[in-house]
């Protein structure tokens, strides 16, 4: 593992404690980038996704991965070692959804120009990082009507058959 920015392994009491009543299974994956992740897995805790940062090249040999995101994936700080290494993510933040009451009593999220088929959708959010992992989903919208007319207009609004498009994109 690798702290900041810099090419220098260091070691940590901040992943859980591994018990030997539960032996620790070790997943070795290729990563999008070349690089080797380990998924460590006990089956009481968390799984955990650790990036080597290291890709296996010819002949047996090994080369550094250095990531050009604005957050480094495989670069762990030991105070966040624990939520940089879940393998299901998570938040603490509060999330909401405000698709907003425009002027005109429109509903600003949804808007003309799409081939969304008419009925009620419920929207759910997770965060993603630049590895594709995801956090457990974070936030519901609610009821969401997509019909064919025209928002606002009342007496535009016609509901839809069954599998049938409308002209509506959230």
């Amino acid at each position: 593992m690798f702290y900041k920015d810099t090419l220098q392994s260091f070691s940590t009491y901040e992943l859980p404690d591994y018990s030997k009543e539960y032996p620790v299974t070790i997943e070795v994956q290729p990563s999008y980038d070349g690089s080797v992740n380990l998924i460590l897995n006990d089956n009481t805790q968390p799984p955990r996704l650790i990036n080597s940062a290291f890709a296996v090249t010819g002949g047996g040999k090994g080369k550094f991965i250095k990531r050009h995101f604005g957050s480094r994936t495989n670069y762990y700080e030991e105070d966040k070692l624990d939520s940089q290494t879940r393998l299901i993510q998570n938040s603490t933040k509060f999330t909401y959804i405000d698709l907003g009451d425009g002027e005109d009593g429109k509903i600003e999220g949804i808007q003309t120009g799409g081939e969304l088929k008419g009925g009620n959708y419920t929207f759910y959010l997770r965060y993603g990082d630049a590895d594709g992992n995801k956090t457990d989903i974070v936030c519901e919208s609610g009821i969401i009507s997509v019909f064919n007319g025209t928002p606002g207009d009342p007496s535009s609004m016609v509901g839809t058959l069954s599998n049938e498009l409308t002209d509506k994109l959230v």
